[in-house]
Formats: C-alpha cells, structure tokens, sequence
C-alpha cells in the first residue's frame, strides 16, 4: 500500500511546554485487489480487511466517493476482480503531542 503523504509541521511552545503541530492533511492508500479479495465484494473486503473503521464508515467512504476502483466510484456491492485497483483517500487531523515524548518514542524504536 502507499500510504505517503506530504505532511507539514511546526514545533511551538504552549504553556511552557514543546508541542509538535501537525497541519491537517489528505493520504491517499492504493493498492491492487489481493488473491483472497477476488470474488468478494467491495464493502465486505474492507470491512473484514480493513477492520480500524465500521462498516458504517465504509459505506459512507464508498458512497462519496473517496473509495475506488480502477479509478472510478463504484457500489458497495461491486465484485473484486483479478487486476482492479484499489484507493481509498482519506483527511487525517493528527492530535498535538508533547515533541519530548515524540521524541523519546522515536528513540526508543530505533
């Protein structure tokens, strides 16, 4: 999956504090239909593959239009098949941490 983003960021101090503010972003993950997606429909697959979000998210997903394949939107009941690619583009707030923390999770995992 691609899931890059072009994601910009200011370090501030608020109340004595070092926080790291993330600006609002759209990322986009794409991806080609998997074996065990094909012959299954659109909405199943992400609810079954894709469990973070409820089915009521991906059925509004779908509906919108920020779910498609083979670049175009399609109905939750569309049937996977060999070749069809797969986007889902989404808007992500990132909530404000402490850059120390961030930080020294980072360090940590490396």
């Amino acid at each position: 999956m691609n899931g890059r983003a072009s994601v910009s960021y200011s370090i501030e101090k608020v109340n004595g504090v070092v926080i790291r503010k993330v600006a609002p972003y759209i990322q986009e993950f794409e991806t080609f239909a998997k074996g065990r997606w094909l012959g299954r429909s659109l909405l199943e697959v992400l609810c079954t593959e894709f469990g973070a979000h409820p089915s009521s998210y991906w059925q509004n997903s779908i509906k919108c239009g920020t779910v498609k394949v083979n670049g175009k939107p399609v109905d939750q009941s569309y049937v996977l098949k060999n070749g069809d690619k797969f986007l889902h583009r989404t808007h992500r707030l990132v909530v404000l941490m402490n850059y120390f923390v961030c930080n020294l999770m980072i360090i940590l995992q490396t």
